[in-house]
């Protein structure tokens, strides 16, 4: 799929203390200094991230599960996705140009 993303594999994701987070790993070592907090539809998103899935269809899931507009939800998972390429927590999925 053209549009595919996927989780970076140099990022784990944990449940602390009722808070989802990612946590950037470089060799066997955490960047405690880079931890991301996961709002619930950010955690969806994540959830989601399969290497098949392009932003269009990640919105429509988040559209259907939280009850906002689809344009809307598009707008946010570019953003959310977006942000989450330039961090390196996710990247195109293997084979996408």
């Amino acid at each position: 799929m053209k549009d595919g993303l996927a989780k970076s594999g140099n990022v784990i994701a944990r449940e602390v203390a009722g808070e989802n987070l990612l946590i950037p790993v470089c060799g066997k070592l955490a960047d405690l200094q880079r931890i991301f907090a996961l709002n619930p539809v950010a955690k969806f998103v994540w959830d989601h991230l399969d290497g098949r899935r392009g932003p269009e269809a990640l919105a429509a899931a988040v559209a259907e599960e939280f009850d906002v507009a689809p344009d809307a939800a598009l707008t946010d998972v570019r953003e959310l996705l977006g942000a989450m390429l330039k961090e390196g927590l996710i990247s195109k999925a293997a084979g996408d140009d």
